[in-house]
């Protein structure tokens, strides 16, 4: 199992609950939500884990992207 480190303070993260899945996009996404040994930071992270962080806001502006286009598309007509 990977080992996550708190954004705050750097301490190993434990697990401290698994969450329900979630459909995103025809996939199934596992989460989980991990506690900060530590300073009891709290994160949700995603069936990939860092590779989350990195993708999946770029979705999130690619989907914009398509909206913002189309959006230009019908103000053309």
């Amino acid at each position: 199992m990977t080992v996550f480190y708190c954004d705050i303070c750097g301490a190993p993260m434990i697990l401290e609950k698994n969450l329900s899945t979630i459909k995103y996009r025809s996939n199934k996404h596992k989460r989980r939500r991990f506690k900060c040994s530590v300073c009891d930071f709290k994160k949700t992270i995603w069936s990939d884990g860092d590779c989350d962080e990195k993708f999946i806001p770029q979705m999130g502006i690619d989907e914009v992207s398509e909206m913002f286009k189309q959006e230009e598309e019908n103000r053309e007509t």
